[in-house]
């Protein structure tokens, strides 16, 4: 098995608010990203996606070292968050993947907050012809009397993989470096 990892630091570049973008203010605290909520009510559109460009396209070419998938056809994700959100507050996790051009798949997940600390970890199988990633957050915040609701990112790791089909393949010439 071919295995590279690496992590996506949680610097403010990294994300970006989407859907009722006034509602949510990014600001850098001690090299982790803030999103604090404001104003919002249970019906607002609340997304951080990592990495830019819309939903629909991949990410632009400053964002591509670390949103490539190389050349293999498993990605593990794993994270975390400070979450100073009410208890119960649902998530969902949006793992798409791109080729050059479009997105490809759009594999949701739902969660809820249950601590201070909101951890993630999904295995995915990347579709034949996926060259990038990115991952988008969306928040159904429905208790506007929670004071200063807000999350505080920590890093993202990344494992990308080829499993024992890959290697098999690559016994048979092909090459397959991740």
């Amino acid at each position: 098995m071919m295995i590279r990892k690496r992590y996506i630091r949680p610097a403010i570049y990294h994300y970006f608010p989407m859907g009722d973008k006034d509602l949510m203010h990014l600001t850098e605290e001690q090299y982790r990203t803030k999103v604090s909520f404001r104003d919002y009510e249970a019906s607002s559109s609340l997304y951080v996606q990592m990495f830019d460009q819309k939903f629909d396209v991949p990410p632009s070419k400053i964002y591509r070292p670390d949103a490539k998938l190389m050349d293999a056809n498993r990605l593990l994700v794993e994270g975390s968050f400070e979450a100073h959100l009410p208890i119960g507050t649902r998530i969902e996790i949006y793992y798409m993947q791109y080729n050059k051009t479009k997105r490809i798949l759009n594999l949701k997940k739902k969660y809820n907050v249950k601590s201070e600390t909101f951890s993630f970890r999904e295995d995915i199988e990347l579709e034949k012809g996926a060259e990038f990633f990115k991952l988008a957050f969306k928040f159904y915040l429905t208790d506007s009397s929670y004071e200063d609701p807000f999350i505080l990112m920590n890093d993202v790791w990344l494992t990308v993989y080829a499993d024992e089909s890959l290697e098999a393949d690559e016994e048979e010439g092909d090459a397959h470096a991740i």
